[in-house]
């Protein structure tokens, strides 16, 4: 059964943005521990305007379904409530740009680990400026250094 990736946008209410980062660092753990997404590390970054963005997998439709009624989960949406409001991503104004930019947020201090605990590295850099984008992929014995030409 395939997994689903979802992209959503997260609009801090005034003054709660620390708050919504740690509900954010938090969600795919959480539903990760209810069975319901993969073990894909999920991308967190951050638009120009402020808005957080999450990209994650769930396992399955019936998963996502399944989220829909399970009380550790109706529990953690409504602490997101609380604090953020949910955006399309088609008012996000960074969507608008053939290539989107955003600031990634770093999901802890040292390497990036998959939920299984498998080290890897990915690493977006690409500035708001016009600089030369470059992406990373490092993985515990190899990198890859891959830019595109303007």
């Amino acid at each position: 059964m395939p997994g689903v990736c979802v992209i959503v946008s997260y609009r801090p209410k005034p003054g709660k943005t620390d708050e919504l980062l740690d509900l954010v660092l938090s969600r795919v753990p959480t539903l990760h521990q209810e069975g319901l997404v993969s073990d894909r590390a999920p991308t967190i970054m951050r638009a120009r305007d402020g808005m957080i963005i999450e990209i994650s997998e769930w396992k399955s439709r019936e998963a996502i379904d399944a989220a829909h009624k399970n009380p550790n989960v109706l529990a953690l949406w409504e602490k997101f409530f609380a604090v953020c409001d949910c955006v399309p991503l088609n008012r996000l104004a960074d969507a608008e740009e053939m290539f989107a930019r955003f600031e990634p947020i770093e999901t802890s201090n040292t390497e990036h680990r998959s939920l299984t605990g498998v080290a890897h590295r990915p690493q977006v850099c690409i500035p708001h400026t016009r600089i030369q984008p470059i992406l990373y992929f490092q993985t515990p014995t190899s990198a890859v250094r891959m830019t595109r030409s303007r």
